[in-house]
């Protein structure tokens, strides 16, 4: 019996003849106990042969069943043997209807729903009933054909028969949910360890390539010396070759790392400007190499109408053409590897569709082999490709990323006579000017040496590198020494706070992980230090620490810039020429930057000391925000199309003409994540030294709560609640920014007056159709019901309790519009000042009667008619109305 019972629970067995043993075991016990009842009691004696010899065939069945491993063919023999003919029989020897019997068809129906499964199941459940109504029709019609039993014998049959058949269903629902919760902990347990390990093999590959870089840094570096120095065209050619070999290295590091991230679901998009001259130059530098030396034409060809600058993950983009023109000159043999760039124009304003196409002349894919192309660790046609080298994640990491960013990937491929990928990816239009015609690097130093030029030349200007490796220290320091910069080293964090307390340095290169003091406690240091002289200077974290997630770190924790080993030596000049003072900077590239990117420069020295910030629920116009220097993060609105940020990627207008047109598809307004607060306000604050962002949590906004939990990531970002709606919001910020603009006030000064003001800036809102606060819940259904059914238009005012309806207005637009008016704004503390009017959708004739009607109750010396944002649209309904004033000062 021990033996028995501890098999229910041994997790080894299937679940199915766990399952089966018990509910066999059951059944064995309510066969027994039927047995002795039918003695007990004095059953006719073919009723009890027949309970016996259930009995013995039932055991006879699971105990052959158990030890073939036949479970089911099992289960569905007693269920056949059961309800054809065990149960019939004893019914119409037993009483029928008046005897135990029902009772037992009841728990043979709870049977096959535990031990069969499928069409076996339904067909057996099916079964078991259709036999008990051919039993009960039986006993009505023929009712000679049935035994019956004594009144004495059918109450104690019935009372027996539910007395076990209850007992056995408890007894059964015990051991079974038991089973399923042991099951349910061992997989909580095993989920558990998988996702230890899933977070040790991350911590393992994070410190493999933490690790790889570091020499691969040295390597890189020093070869990039050689280049610089070399001699020769042979010499030169040679050191192009490492230099190729170790960017490939690096490439398959990142793949792995990477392919690490996408299975954990940790891989983030990181969105930046970025030329594509500049991005198709660091491609081909990497690819003309590999291709020239097996003898393959490698092509170019770029649209010369698509715009010079985009807005999006640049180091993704590149991954992607790496890995495809990779592969395509891995699987080209002879002939070309093209590479093609072009352009689509989204209906969206300021956004396109980069469109890249990788076409090859190798050995193609065969037909039945491309919907296995993007598996992970998969090499098509190893016969042909054994001795190609790669690991199969390429082409998957390709996949993942371009869906990531919300683009789409295609090939077309013959077989033995090429391939073409094609990626189309979305991006935000920076540059509009045409790119022209392109002259790319590698085209221009293929089969030539290029005297080395310096970015800069500062020899007024002084630097620190500190890092716990000497070959890291000296290969920045070598990569440096051409723009002679004075430059100063330290191998350890507590070294650098001797050198920053005698010396001031323009700039500082700083490694993350070092022993006693890392990089992170070491700016701290630095920034606090008493008596220090660079406790303003510029730090950028020189690390191997890659990833999106370590980029926002090292922004939260103050740095100023960010650079990844292996480093270039363009990429590491440009990154200190950037945060030097334009003073030190002598060199002809400076003349030669336009206004734009010369007042670049200067904003990394001129750091505001506060920068106020908002979202785009303000509803104030963009250039009214560009004018006061207000930063502003956008909403999301979603839609089945896509994720669009509020007033920059969609319009009020937009908005509207999608809902009229779409009227049943799902589109609302979705607050910035924490993440996405966290990046917003680390980029604010490379701009300015606090930043002061205002908000609302008005009928419980979520971008409040997203905000203050982004906000303990930094030291140096406040959060004010304005309470208000629209542009209630607005008026805050612009008084805000009024405020910085005028007194360099600390901010909790600020916080303090904006407090003073919450009795002062009033803001009112009418809604004509209640649907849209229905939908997203702001109002209950019998709410709307009432408003909808008497034709009442509520009145909503932000109160220190959140959003209330202050009252009703009902009649037509024209009518309701002028009690509204005349209920917010006739009060005599309202100020004469400025009024702001605002609404999704207004005509010209509108705004003007509106406009009358104002002036007729209060001669407001500027009345200004704003458009409500899609995000206050989708809020509030496209025909909402809301104004915002100032109250007197008392």
């Amino acid at each position: 019996m021990k033996k028995w019972v501890s098999s229910l629970f041994d997790h080894r067995l299937p679940l199915q003849e766990r399952t089966f043993r018990l509910i066999a075991a059951i059944g064995i016990i309510s066969l027994t106990l039927m047995a002795i009842v039918a003695v007990i009691i004095q059953e006719s004696i073919v009723d009890t042969l027949m309970i016996i010899g259930c009995l013995l065939f039932i055991m006879l069945v699971t105990a052959m069943s158990i030890r073939f491993h036949k479970v089911d063919l099992g289960a569905s023999l007693i269920a056949f043997a059961v309800i054809f003919f065990g149960l019939p029989i004893i019914y119409l020897s037993s009483g029928g209807m008046y005897g135990g019997t029902p009772m037992w068809f009841i728990f043979f129906a709870i049977y096959i729903s535990f031990v069969l499964r499928g069409r076996k199941r339904i067909f057996f459940l099916i079964c078991d009933g259709l036999v008990l109504l051919v039993c009960y029709y039986i006993q009505w019609y023929h009712p000679t054909m049935v035994i019956p039993h004594t009144a004495r014998m059918a109450y104690a049959d019935s009372l027996v028969s539910t007395m076990t058949v209850g007992f056995l269903m408890s007894l059964m629902v015990v051991f079974v949910t038991k089973i399923y919760l042991t099951e349910q902990k061992l997989t909580e347990e095993q989920r558990r360890q998988i996702e230890e390990i899933n977070r040790a093999q991350n911590r393992f590959f994070s410190n493999m390539s933490h690790e790889i870089r570091t020499p691969v840094n040295t390597i890189i570096g020093l070869n990039e010396m050689i280049i610089r120095e070399a001699t020769t065209a042979e010499v030169a050619e040679d050191a192009r070759s490492i230099q190729g070999a170790g960017q490939m290295l690096l490439a398959l590091i990142n793949d792995i790392l990477d392919m690490s991230k996408i299975e954990s679901g940790n891989m983030e998009l990181v969105s930046n400007s970025y030329e594509v001259e500049s991005l198709l130059s660091d491609v081909t530098d990497m690819i003309w190499s590999p291709a020239h030396e097996k003898g393959l034409a490698f092509h170019v060809d770029i649209d010369e109408k698509i715009p010079r600058g985009f807005i999006g993950d640049e180091v993704r983009i590149k991954q992607i053409l790496i890995n495809l023109l990779n592969n395509a000159v891995k699987y080209t043999r002879e002939g070309t590897v093209t590479l093609t760039v072009t352009c689509r124009r989204d209906q969206a304003p300021g956004r396109a569709f980069l469109i890249f196409s990788v076409e090859d002349t190798g050995i193609g894919i065969r037909k039945e082999a491309l919907p296995m192309l993007f598996d992970v660790f998969r090499r098509l046609d190893e016969s042909q490709n054994r001795l190609i080298e790669g690991s199969g994640l390429g082409l998957s990491i390709v996949k993942q990323l371009v869906e990531l960013m919300g683009g789409e990937i295609t090939v077309d491929s013959v077989y033995t006579k090429g391939s073409t990928f094609r990626v189309s990816i979305p991006q935000m239009i920076a540059q509009e000017d045409p790119i022209g015609k392109v002259q790319l690097r590698a085209e221009t130093t293929a089969g030539e040496q290029q005297e080395y030029e310096p970015a800069f030349k500062a020899p007024g200007a002084a630097a620190l590198i500190v890092d716990d490796n000497e070959l890291n220290i000296s290969v920045a320091a070598k990569l440096l020494s051409a723009t002679d910069i004075q430059i100063d080293t330290a191998g350890s964090g507590r070294e650098a706070l001797a050198h920053t307390q005698e010396k001031h340095y323009d700039v500082i290169l700083m490694d993350h992980l070092m022993p006693d003091m890392d990089g992170i406690e070491t700016l701290h240091a630095i920034r606090a230090q008493r008596g220090g002289m660079c406790r303003e200077t510029p730090v950028i974290a020189l690390t191997a620490n890659a990833g999106s997630d370590n980029e926002a770190m090292y922004r939260r924790n103050g740095f100023d810039g960010y650079l990844l080993k292996p480093i270039t030596g363009s990429e590491l000049e440009n990154a200190v020429m950037a945060r030097l003072p334009r003073s030190l900077v002598k060199s002809s590239q400076i003349v030669r930057m336009d206004a734009g990117e010369a007042q670049v420069m200067d904003a990394f020295h001129r750091k505001a000391n506060m920068i106020i910030t908002t979202d785009s629920l303000c509803d104030l116009p963009i250039p009214l925000l560009m004018q006061n220097r207000i930063e502003m993060i956008p909403l999301r609105i979603i839609t089945d199309e896509g994720r669009f940020a509020d007033r920059t990627e969609v319009t009020t207008g937009e908005t509207l003409r999608y809902m009229q047109k779409f009227s049943d598809r799902r589109i609302v307004a979705e607050p910035p994540s924490v993440s996405e607060y966290e990046a917003f306000f680390a980029g604010c604050l490379l701009r300015a030294d606090h930043v002061f962002h205002i908000t609302t949590s008005a009928w419980g906004e979520k971008t409040y709560q997203n905000a203050i939990e982004a906000a303990r990531s930094f030291g140096n970002v406040t959060i004010f609640d304005s309470g208000q709606i629209s542009a209630g919001v607005g008026a805050y910020v612009l008084r805000a920014a009024s405020i910085i603009e005028t007194s360099n006030v600390p901010p909790q000064a600020l916080f303090g007056i904006l407090s003073g003001m919450r009795g002062s800036i009033r803001s009112a809102l009418i809604v004509d159709n209640t649907a849209m606060l229905l939908r997203s819940g702001r109002i209950t259904t019998r709410q709307n019901t009432i408003f909808q059914n008497f034709l009442l238009r509520p009145i909503f005012v932000p109160t220190r309790k959140g959003v209330r309806i202050r009252g009703f207005a009902g009649g037509p637009r024209k009518q309701y519009t002028e009690r509204f008016f005349r209920k917010m704004i006739s009060r005599p503390e309202a100020d004469h000042g400025r009024l702001l009017v605002i609404s999704p959708s207004m005509l010209p004739e509108e705004a003007q009667y509106m406009e009358g009607i104002i002036k007729k109750h209060i001669p407001f010396r500027e009345i200004r008619f704003l458009q409500a944002g899609p995000s206050t649209t989708l809020t509030w309904g496209p025909d909402s109305l809301a104004i915002v004033y100032e109250t007197r000062s008392k």
